[in-house]
């Protein structure tokens, strides 16, 4: 069974060692590590991590001008858990915990430009590309996902 969970201080230690993870910080680019994090666990285990951002209110501006929307920053942690389906059940989870809030019309992700693999998973899972964006110093790949 796989659930989400808001993240506690004791996941902290374990964030950070999968973001020095090769696989992680290829797909992740800079991370803000006091933001609010949201645990995938699947059989108990803890095995990756989302966050489910509001545009409207996130204080820096990253995504502009966004309403009615979610933003999402999400990977798998251990290398060894990549390609197992892990993702695509993280995204399924918490892309139904975006659309559970009926004034959300579109979900936004910003993989890294040069990350295929990031691009071709959020392609595989319907997001439309848009444009590529310089956000944050990063170059990026700007998708979105239209209620369904």
């Amino acid at each position: 069974m796989a659930t989400l969970r808001c993240a506690h201080a004791d996941d902290r230690a374990l964030l950070h060692a999968w973001n020095s993870q090769a696989h992680v910080a290829d797909a992740a680019g800079i991370w803000d590590w006091d933001a609010e994090l949201v645990i995938y666990e699947a059989q108990g285990r803890p095995l990756g991590f989302v966050q489910i951002l509001d545009p409207e209110l996130e204080p820096t501006r990253y995504w502009g001008d966004l309403c009615h929307a979610r933003a999402l920053d999400l990977w798998i942690g251990p290398e060894d858990q990549l390609r197992r389906g892990h993702g695509s059940k993280l995204l399924e989870l918490a892309l139904a915990r975006c659309f559970a809030d009926p004034r959300v019309d579109h979900v936004w992700v910003d993989p890294l430009a040069s990350n295929v693999r990031a691009r071709a998973f959020f392609e595989k899972h319907g997001f439309t590309f848009v444009e590529q964006r310089v956000m944050d110093g990063d170059d990026t790949a700007v998708y979105v996902l239209a209620r369904p």
